[in-house]
């Protein structure tokens, strides 16, 4: 029965140290998920200042000849 008894705490508590081993890994994956995530939102939005910002003085350069926002688009090739 010793042996029984022995074998049954080693099983169990390897089985309790590779669930625990999971639940840390999984928790570290949550966290850089997030992480990534934020990081993605932040690239983003200085993607848009950038955007916008370059739209700004585009359009500013174009002139106001027409259009309702202040741009009008120059042929490359005209006839």
């Amino acid at each position: 029965m010793g042996h029984i008894q022995v074998l049954l705490f080693v099983v169990t508590s390897a089985s309790a140290l590779a669930a625990l081993t999971a639940i840390f890994s999984a928790i570290h994956v949550m966290t850089d998920i997030s992480s990534f995530q934020d990081e993605v939102l932040t690239d983003l939005s200085n993607f848009k200042q950038y955007a916008d910002d370059a739209w700004g003085s585009d359009a500013a350069v174009g002139g106001g000849g027409g259009s309702s926002d202040g741009y009008q688009r120059k042929h490359r090739f005209s006839n």
